[in-house]
């Protein structure tokens, strides 16, 4: 009995060993057509096919995920590495040690001070330059100028004294010696007041040498210095240099109307005594134009001299 159960038993055991290999081959094949892309028909092959496209299906999915995550992973890589290189510079950015305006402040002091150092010998030798002329001109001005022109202011003050009470060549003489041997202003007003003097002794040479000492741009003073020097120029016959003496005057006057018109009437005079009537017409026109006051203030038919002048520039 035993026995005979254990036959029965055995024989369809041995049956399903026996269609092991060719289930192998069977399962074989059908992995080879898988892999070749051929489509396995369940109608025909109902065992392997419950085995079979499960395997198919999951593989599909596997690779189809594969060249997702890998397009996935090429399309990231740039955003990924300026999020790194961002990253980078933000920490950098964090280290790097803020610098306040009080230690940019120390930062340029301390610069400062190593120039200094670095060039305290060139600094010394200017500091000691710089100091020697400013001890240079105060002990000239407080050494030199100032008792200097204290001499000077008295030795002039002395002169006028001596023009006041009509010692005309002791003041005379007192201003030339200040004007040859002076300087400063007192000299200065000491060779105008020389010339004066000397062109009323008809002495127009020494007078014009002391008229060009004389040196003022001021629109009286100086205008009539210059006016005083063509005087000279005239009575000495060099017209031409008087003519230039007596336009610098002019120029000088700025239009002054008690001055200017007197100039401009001394030019035309030397105009005249050369023979240049056109020209001697043009400046007594600007005398009648500009000046129309000045003909009645001082007895001058200004417009008969300029007829008289009109009509020799027309011959």
């Amino acid at each position: 009995m035993a026995s005979c159960r254990h036959d029965q038993y055995s024989a369809p055991s041995l049956t399903k060993i026996h269609q092991i290999p060719q289930l192998a081959q069977i399962f074989t094949r059908q992995a080879t057509e898988f892999y070749a892309g051929i489509t396995i028909s369940t109608q025909k092959r109902p065992i392997m096919a419950a085995f079979i496209l499960p395997i198919k299906h999951n593989y599909l999915t596997l690779r189809s995920e594969r060249k997702r995550t890998r397009a996935c992973a090429l399309d990231t890589v740039p955003i990924v590495k300026k999020y790194n290189e961002h990253k980078s510079m933000s920490k950098k950015e964090q280290e790097a040690p803020e610098t306040t305006g009080i230690e940019g402040l120390n930062d340029s002091l301390t610069a400062m001070t190593q120039k200094v150092q670095d060039n305290r010998k060139i600094i010394m030798i200017c500091s000691l330059v710089v100091v020697a002329i400013v001890v240079i001109v105060l002990a000239y001005v407080y050494f030199f100028r100032n008792p200097g022109m204290q001499k000077h202011n008295d030795n002039i003050g002395s002169a006028d004294l001596q023009l006041a009470l009509s010692n005309d060549s002791v003041a005379l003489k007192q201003y030339m010696d200040i004007a040859d041997n002076g300087n400063f202003e007192p000299a200065n007003r000491a060779a105008l007041e020389s010339a004066i003097l000397l062109y009323r002794d008809g002495k127009y040479e020494e007078a014009l040498k002391y008229a060009e000492k004389y040196s003022t741009r001021d629109e009286i003073i100086g205008a009539g210095a210059l006016a005083l020097k063509g005087d000279c120029l005239v009575n000495l016959d060099k017209l031409s240099d008087a003519v230039s003496a007596y336009k610098e005057a002019i120029s000088i006057s700025d239009h002054n109307p008690a001055y200017t018109p007197y100039f401009i009437m001394k030019l035309a005079r030397v105009y005249r005594e050369q023979g240049n009537f056109a020209e001697e017409a043009k400046v007594l026109e600007e005398i009648q134009n500009e000046y129309p006051l000045y003909g009645q203030q001082h007895n001058l038919d200004i417009e008969k001299l300029l007829d008289r002048a009109r009509l020799q520039a027309a011959k």
